[in-house]
């Protein structure tokens, strides 16, 4: 998980679902594995003096408070964990991921909707072929690519910015996530060599 959550926004997740940093900590971990990297918190548990205790008291502890469903049972020693079928609270999810409707939305708004190519208009905001089928679950998308991390949000937007203002952006919304291009339109941005690039380079 990304550590670019700003201290204002950690502080306020602690405040408002009255969890430590520690387990805000096993939460990226575990929010990580289930997206298919387990690789951190892996580490975590087999490097960290009483890793496995530590997680396996977060857990109760997450679970205690409402943030892990009831009907969760934690694994005895020697049974597997499988992070996929933690049942994580539905309304932890959406206040933990910060304004992530809101988030989303201001992006989707401010993206071009259209692209010209070949001479033909297309439509390049279709976030359908990622069995996505409401803006709501665009939003949650969204708010997981950035790892739930407004700092990244920001510079999302700054460099969508510079895109739309250098006619830079040649590829889908979709896209646009999935490969991280905003890094490219930073690259760019801070060459300070946006007239040496053809925007073919980015279709």
């Amino acid at each position: 998980m990304s550590s670019e959550l700003s201290l204002k926004e950690e502080i306020e997740i602690y405040i408002n679902n009255n969890i430590t940093p520690t387990e805000l900590f096993i939460l990226r971990l575990l929010f990580l594995a289930m997206d298919g990297d387990s690789s951190l918190l892996s580490n975590y548990i087999s490097n960290v003096t009483d890793g496995k205790e530590v997680l396996k008291k977060v857990l109760q502890s997450l679970q205690n408070k409402g943030i892990i469903n009831a009907s969760f049972k934690i694994p005895k020693e020697g049974e597997v964990l499988k992070f996929k079928e933690i049942p994580i609270n539905k309304n932890f999810i959406r206040s933990y991921i910060r304004d992530s409707h809101e988030l989303g939305k201001e992006l989707f708004n401010k993206y071009p909707p259209f692209m010209t190519i070949n001479g033909r208009v297309a439509s390049i905001k279709n976030f359908t072929k990622a069995n996505l089928f409401s803006l709501d679950e665009f939003c949650i998308f969204y708010a997981k690519q950035i790892k739930l991390s407004g700092v990244t949000h920001d510079r999302v937007m700054e460099a969508l910015d510079f895109g739309v203002e250098n006619n830079l952006i040649r590829y889908s919304l979709l896209e646009f996530l999935a490969s991280q291009k905003w890094l490219e339109l930073e690259f760019i941005r801070d060459s300070g060599e946006v007239n040496g690039y053809s925007n073919l380079e980015f279709i």
